[in-house]
């Protein structure tokens, strides 16, 4: 190499000459006319590293991409409701009433799992312990005062019990908590008797909550 030939700088940087056998790939030939030479970039040793700046400002919120296709229905899950019971009164049947109460046979049962049904339709004994919602409905064909509840072992529950004078719906709901063995019924009580509505005269139902 020529001693003569000087490091010079290039484009703002310290370039020093080329050896005929350099391996750099960071070349640049001087743009002196008179001094065609072949000069490296000079690496100098690495500072420290600077103080971390500050953080800058929150860009603009982007475009919302395209909706992904939907995915395939996953598998049906296990109902958590099994135990229940659905009965109703569909012929416009007549109940003979006592003031000690009378039982409506609940001749047609849409829906019956964890009840055993007595032979008459009247009473529906529990076969698992737990929480239990309770509704039913009397629907007479003229107005009536009658009193109507659900008899627990031959006991009126009291938050089911419901006594309008001259009305023709008489209903209630609650939640009981039951017993294995536990037995229900539902039972009017008054003087003389009512004649229920046809399809729609008496519907009691019982389903397990916890």
């Amino acid at each position: 190499m020529d001693p003569n030939y000087k490091n010079i700088e290039i484009n703002n940087l310290m370039r020093r000459p080329c050896e005929s056998n350099c391996e750099c790939n960071n070349h640049e030939e001087c743009p002196d006319e008179r001094n065609k030479k072949c000069f490296c970039l000079i690496e100098g040793q690495k500072g420290e590293r600077g103080e971390k700046g500050e953080r800058g400002e929150r860009g603009e919120k982007g475009e919302r991409g395209e909706r992904g296709e939907r995915g395939e229905r996953g598998e049906r899950g296990e109902s958590v409701t099994k135990e229940a019971l659905s009965a109703q009164t569909l012929n416009g049947e007549c109940v003979c009433l006592s003031p000690n109460g009378a039982a409506i046979s609940l001749s047609h049962i849409s829906y019956n799992d964890g009840f055993r049904v007595s032979s008459c339709k009247k009473a529906f004994t529990v076969e698992k312990k737990g929480y239990y919602f309770i509704m039913y409905q009397v629907n007479t064909v003229c107005p009536a005062t009658v009193v109507t509840t659900v008899y627990l072992n031959g006991c009126p529950i009291p938050t089911l019990t419901d006594q309008k004078d001259s009305e023709q719906m008489h209903s209630g709901e609650a939640i009981v908590c039951l017993k294995e063995c536990d037995c229900l019924e539902l039972v009017v009580s008054g003087c003389g008797h009512v004649q229920l509505l046809k399809y729609t005269g008496a519907t009691f139902n019982a389903i397990k909550i916890a």
